[in-house]
């Protein structure tokens, strides 16, 4: 349920150019479910995997949010608590799970703001193809696995019209 949130605040960081320094407040709505799961005080790495706040956070800030902007010392770091500060979430009980709109007020007094129905990833918005090699590249290299990554995505193109999995197999043992 944070991933819409996460969309809709890179969405409007990049039509509004906004940089945090320039906001003044940050509003979430969306349903019960996601107030119930994400709407929680941030005291590690772990609770901002859940936190309707970081999930704010991070990509007004940073302009992404990987799992860098989700490790210990981004999500501890002075602007990190200061930009969660500024966010507040409301019940919108018209939303539908998994959905979100999100509303950015700057000091200058103007207002911005979005509505993230279907999160990029989802089933009604997938990733492309060189979305999900360049996301299987990210987590071999952060996880360290030691396996030969271009092989494994060419295996994982082919699987469907392999007679088995050892290619892929192969692949992925380290090396």
């Amino acid at each position: 349920v944070m991933h819409s949130i996460i969309d809709a605040c890179l969405q409007l960081r990049d039509e509004h150019a906004l940089r945090s320094e320039q906001i003044a407040a940050v509003t979430v709505r969306g349903d019960e479910l996601l107030l119930a799961r994400g709407d929680r005080e941030v005291n590690n790495a772990r609770d901002a995997q859940v936190s309707i706040h970081h999930s704010v956070a991070a990509p007004l800030l940073w302009g992404q949010a990987g799992i860098a902007e989700f490790a210990e010392d981004k999500v501890m770091s002075e602007e990190a608590i200061a930009m969660r500060a500024r966010v507040r979430s409301e019940l919108e009980p018209g939303l539908p799970n998994g959905a979100c709109e999100v509303v950015v007020a700057t000091l200058d007094g103007s207002e911005h703001r979005t509505t993230v129905l279907h999160a990029h990833g989802s089933i009604e918005a997938p990733l492309s193809d060189a979305e999900l090699e360049t996301k299987f590249r990210d987590n071999a290299r952060i996880g360290g696995s030691g396996c030969d990554v271009e092989a494994a995505i060419g295996a994982l193109w082919e699987l469907e019209h392999a007679s088995d999995v050892s290619a892929l197999m192969q692949a992925l043992t380290a090396r």
